[in-house]
């Protein structure tokens, strides 16, 4: 993701959930790949399972989830 790959990331990260479903980390990470390619259900969707997992040490993820929940809403109601 550092590099700019995107793509490629979402698939390494897909990856590790595959191999370990119950790692928060992973799927916080997903959910931020997924913001910076406009996809904010699916980056909800992540979110929420972090936060289900037991939320990141030292992150916020129901503050992150909050904030992606209103942009959805936002461009649900501008579509």
């Amino acid at each position: 993701m550092e590099r700019g790959d995107l793509g490629e990331a979402e698939k390494e990260i897909r990856e590790a959930i595959k191999t370990n479903s119950q790692d928060a980390l992973s799927h916080g990470t997903l959910g931020e790949i997924l913001e910076k390619k406009n996809d904010i259900a699916g980056a909800v969707k992540q979110m929420e399972e972090c936060v289900r997992l037991g939320d990141i040490p030292g992150n916020s993820g129901k503050a992150r989830l909050a904030t992606l929940r209103a942009k959805l809403a936002k461009l649900e109601t501008t579509q």
